[in-house]
Order: structure tokens, then sequence, then C-alpha cells
């Protein structure tokens, strides 16, 4: 999904349970500066030797200074396999692009042996081109159908995660020369169908003229385009006639309403799997975070935090108001500062508590990036989990137990 914004936080960030951090969460960052936050991902440098440096620094450091394990040797051992695929795939990379892709493949292909082609989607402009021409031959009624689904759901007061103006727009996204990209709209111009729009990066206006409807011929213009979600499952299963979609928890929503446009549209989908459950396993981050707990279950004590820092708000509320009455009539303030100053540092000692607790919670309930695992198993050993999973129990939604 190399088209995507880098400005989407799974593009540039890499999370890890880490209560030593104020959020409770340990992040790698991929730099992006405010001009570049709308450029593409493929068209996104690949990041410097420095920025990759420090990534593996901040791991090691949350290895070392972890009070979960004695012996972290092995941990570190995990780490350095994990990174040699890291620095491989850094070497040959040409864009930000390149360093998934690649490190993904080489943790697929060679470790865990999986003939598997990984495409990126900036490259597949041609296998659309058929299957562009006709979404924007049919718009009015990807419109149609896109915006009943909408409503439809919004109607059952149902979040789909779908833009409510989506309909108002192209099934494909027109890129900009800066790099960037448009949220085109369809037009007629001159008895001429055209695509335009703002660039969402350097704002300029983007026109394409794609000529006569009645015989649209985008080859000339398939590059510059690029599918928007919905369109996604409905181009690879009518142009490459897929058997079956695999989706995160996220895509649910782009599904569902997709599916109800596919329909009315006539695009068969294929099988489309999620695999919805949870990784049940205390690595290093996780059992940091369970022995900071002050009670076995993190969730009812920090609503009773919540509680108590709001009954002592009710407190110290009226105690402002009788202070700045005293200070106007000039009645002597020393007892009710006294009281005042200890109801605060007692709501002072409540927040701590509270800013303690849900670090332990996000620490927690945290998904987290691959390397996680990789530390805390090695990759073979994640692997055999899912796998061992998948084959013995089968249940995409319950949880894996490692």
């Amino acid at each position: 999904m190399d088209h995507d914004f880098v400005d989407e936080s799974w593009v540039r960030l890499a999370q890890l349970p880490s209560v030593q951090h104020s959020s409770g969460v340990m992040e790698l960052r991929l730099p992006v500066s405010e001009s570049k936050r709308w450029q593409m991902v493929c068209n996104m440098p690949v990041p410097s030797h420095l920025v990759v440096h420090n990534w593996k620094r901040q791991v090691k450091s949350w290895i070392r200074k972890s009070t979960a394990v004695a012996d972290k040797n092995m941990l570190v051992d995990n780490l350095e396999q994990f990174w040699q695929h890291v620095e491989y795939s850094h070497a040959r990379a040409g864009s930000y692009a390149d360093l998934n892709s690649f490190l993904m493949s080489r943790v697929v292909n060679e470790t865990w042996n999986y003939s598997t082609l990984f495409v990126r989607l900036s490259e597949t402009f041609t296998v659309f081109e058929n299957g562009f021409t006709f979404l924007i031959s049919n718009s009015n009624m990807y419109s149609d159908a896109l915006r009943r689904a909408e409503n439809m759901f919004m109607s059952h007061g149902i979040d789909t995660g779908v833009s409510s103006s989506s309909h108002l727009h192209a099934p494909a996204w027109l890129h900009c020369k800066c790099g960037s990209k448009t949220s085109a709209k369809i037009a007629m111009k001159n008895s001429d169908l055209v695509l335009a729009g703002p660039c969402m990066s350097c704002k300029k206006e983007q026109v394409l003229n794609l000529g006569n409807p009645e015989n649209l011929d985008l080859g000339q213009f398939v590059h510059k385009l690029s599918p928007r979600a919905i369109p996604i499952p409905l181009l690879l299963a009518r142009d490459l006639g897929i058997s079956c979609y695999a989706s995160g928890t996220g895509g649910i929503g782009y599904l569902v309403v997709g599916n109800i446009v596919s329909k009315k549209l006539g695009i068969g989908l294929p099988l489309v799997l999620v695999w919805p459950s949870r990784d049940i396993y205390k690595g290093i981050g996780q059992s940091e975070a369970a022995a900071s707990m002050s009670t076995e279950n993190n969730d009812l004590y920090l609503q009773s935090l919540e509680k108590q820092n709001v009954e002592y708000e009710e407190r110290i509320k009226p105690l402002l108001s009788k202070r700045t009455e005293r200070v106007r009539t000039g009645e002597p303030l020393g007892e009710l500062l006294s009281r005042l100053f200890e109801l605060k540092e007692e709501q002072r000692e409540v927040r701590r508590k509270i800013s303690t607790a849900e670090k332990i919670r996000n620490a927690g309930n945290l998904s987290p990036c691959f390397i996680d695992y990789a530390v805390n198993f090695g990759m073979a050993r994640t692997e055999r989990a899912w796998k061992n999973h998948l084959v013995k129990d089968g249940g995409l939604a319950s949880p894996v137990e490692f």
C-alpha cells in the first residue's frame, strides 16, 4: 500500500510496549517534515543511515533497561538476527517503500521459507487499466451505490470509517508532480470527461482530461492514477480474478461498503478473510507492565482513581470560589489556603497514580510491531506459533497463545 500518505501513523511509526516511556509506548519514528507529510510513501527517500542506526539503538536501550528479564543476551541476539534483514534491505532500497517491502519479503521468503511475491500497489497501474476505465465509465452508478450504502449504515448508527463524502470523489486518486496526490472529482468539460481537484500537498489544481466518455482510453493516463480504498478489492477481483482477499480489522468497514458497491456494479468479490484474534504472550514490555500494576485489575483501579480525581475537583472548586471572594473582601486566607494546598497535594498524588495506571494500560493493550515478536521469540518461533494455531485450532477469532 505504498501509494498512501507518509503521514499515516501505521506508515511512519513502529510501536513497542514500554512503561519506561510517558505514554507506556515506545515509538520508532520516521522523521517527516511538515512539507512532506502529504507525500506518497513510494516517493519518500530511503531513511538515512543515522535514522536506521537510532532505531536499533532505541530497541537495544529498551532491552537493556528492562527489569522483566535477567539474561538479556538472547534478546539482543534475536534483535541482531532481525536487524541483519533491516540493514540488507536498507542497503538496497531506493525509497522508503523499498525498505518496507524488501524487509517484509526477506523475513517471509528467507526466514519463514514461504514462496511469496510482494507487489507494490504503485507499480500495478497497468494491471488495473481496464478496471479504472470500467469504474470511471460507470462513475454515476459507483457513486450512487456508495452514497446509498453510506446512508444505510448511518441511519442505523453504524460508523464504517468511510467518509460520508466519499461518493463525491472519483474511485481513483490523481497523482501530482510534487509526489503527492489529489482527491479528484469527475466532471464534464467541453464534452470531455475530466478529473480535477487540488493537490493534498502543494495545493495546485490538478486537471486530467480523459477525453470522450463514450470511448475512454486510459492507456496514456493510467500511470497517474491509483485506487482509493473501496475500489482496491473490486479491481483485484475484476482484473486479477483473485480467489481470496485477506484484510486487517481496520478495513472491515470499507469491505462491507465495498461489498454493496460491488454487487451494484456486477463484480463478484472473492472469499474475504479477517484475522482479528489477539496474541496472548508476555514479552519484556508486557511483563514489565504487569509487574508495575498495583492491583490485579488495572482497568478497575484506573476507573476508581478517575472517580477520586473528579471528587477532588468537586471539593476544590468551591474553595477556589471562596478564596476569590475573600481576596475581594479582604478576609483572612490562612486556613483556607492551607486546606486548598492539602487537597491539591492529595489530588496530585491521585493524578500521578492515574498516569502510571494509564501507562500500564497502554503498554498492556498495545498491538506491537513485529520487532516485539522478533526480540522476544525470534522470527522463526513467531511464525511457528501463528502457523500451529491455524493448523491445530483453525479459528481466526480465537486468541493465539505463545
